[in-house]
């Protein structure tokens, strides 16, 4: 009776479990932009012991067709930053897959007073993260930048609460995405350069520049690895 309400137990406690799987895709953005509002898509799908359903790749599809009529662009607008997140979830005899894709809508403008909009700074504030007396960009970094850290993550800079730190999301070890506060000074921006040195450049026959901080820039090597170097 007792290894009857054991395995009983471990049925149970097995039939609901749940994990969080996430990626980050950003491109370079050479033009002037506003960080006009933020896009969102969601798409679930199940299987009954492990049959049915659908596959990854039409998930996200369907995900994304439901971001592009949930917020569809107007004129001189596009979509960046896109960031997808499946959530499965297992019970006894079915599973469901949640995909989830966001993305920033920016304006292409060579009129800008401000690269943010309130309704973008309305959506950061919704998960948390309050930036209104907060400042908007600090060196060659702003609100919504693709940036890599000192571990070379991928990371999207939210806010700054100070001068020297900045509000950075990432995906983890785990592949959950995560939000922390970090050192400016330990971020590098992958699209902009400072004035001197650019993404693509040489650098000192050291390597390639893929990324450019306020204190040295990181550069990928002849071993095809990435290096962080400091200014002179």
């Amino acid at each position: 009776m007792k290894n009857l309400i054991f395995v009983f137990a471990v049925v149970i406690f097995s039939s609901c479990m749940a994990n969080h799987f996430g990626v980050m895709s950003t491109g370079p953005i050479t033009k002037q932009v506003q960080y006009v509002d933020m896009a969102m898509g969601v798409s679930q799908t199940q299987k009954v012991l492990f049959f049915g359903g659908l596959s990854k790749d039409a998930l996200v599809l369907n995900a994304k067709q439901k971001l592009m009529r949930n917020r569809p662009l107007q004129v001189n607008e596009s979509y960046a930053n896109f960031i997808v997140d499946f959530k499965n979830s297992y019970y006894l005899f079915y599973s469901t897959t949640i995909a989830t894709v966001s993305a920033d809508v920016i304006n292409f403008s060579d009129t800008i007073s401000t690269p943010y909009s309130d309704i973008y700074k309305n959506h950061i504030n919704s998960i948390g993260v309050n930036v209104q007396n907060e400042l908007e960009y600090i060196n060659n970094l702003a609100i919504g930048d693709s940036v890599l850290d000192a571990k070379y993550r991928a990371c999207k800079i939210l806010s700054f609460p100070s001068d020297k730190k900045a509000r950075i999301s990432y995906i983890d070890d785990r592949n959950n995405q995560k939000i922390s506060v970090t050192n400016v000074k330990y971020l590098s921006n992958i699209h902009k350069g400072n004035g001197v040195y650019d993404i693509g450049d040489d650098f000192k026959g050291f390597g390639t520049i893929v990324a450019v901080g306020s204190e040295g820039v990181i550069i990928l090597n002849t071993d095809n690895e990435r290096e962080f170097y400091f200014f002179e």
